[in-house]
């Protein structure tokens, strides 16, 4: 069973790999979605408690430029704020941090429609979200059917 204290998985089950692991190659499944977005409304993380994590989808109404931090340790660290809408009527905040800050603030453009995965709620000023640090939960060329009715609520 999973222990859903230590994880952010949503399924009951993980699997504990060991040293006595063998692990081995199977053909393509083409049943499991690529990306496997569990998507959440924008208009329903008001409900949710702040640390929880979600998945995103919405389009780009607003990109401040990339700026840099100043962190307690006394390094600096890359920050760019997007702010994301959907046909819930609402909008959110995201915060992307490091470098890929920097890569998606030349990469989105106002309009787009853009997925954010395992995004942490923050209750900063209201309900906020920080992006995972991970470059491969971010698409920005969303391939998904919630993409395509956003595109055209857009």
């Amino acid at each position: 069973m999973a222990n859903k204290k230590f994880t952010s998985i949503r399924n009951d089950f993980c699997l504990t790999l060991g040293n006595e692991t063998e692990i081995q190659e199977c053909g393509e499944d083409t049943q499991i979605l690529s990306n496997g977005f569990s998507f959440t409304l924008i208009a329903a993380l008001k409900d949710l408690p702040a640390n929880a994590t979600v998945d995103i989808i919405g389009a780009v109404l607003e990109i401040s430029g990339t700026t840099q931090i100043k962190l307690k340790t006394g390094e600096t660290k890359d920050r760019l704020n997007v702010t994301l809408g959907d046909d819930s009527g609402c909008s959110v905040p995201i915060t992307v941090w490091g470098a890929i800050a920097n890569k998606l603030s030349s990469m989105m453009r106002l309009g787009d429609i853009v997925a954010f995965k395992q995004c942490r709620v923050s209750e900063y000023q209201g309900k906020s979200l920080n992006a995972s640090s991970d470059e491969k939960d971010f698409v920005t060329q969303v391939k998904h059917p919630r993409a395509l009715l956003l595109q055209k609520w857009y």
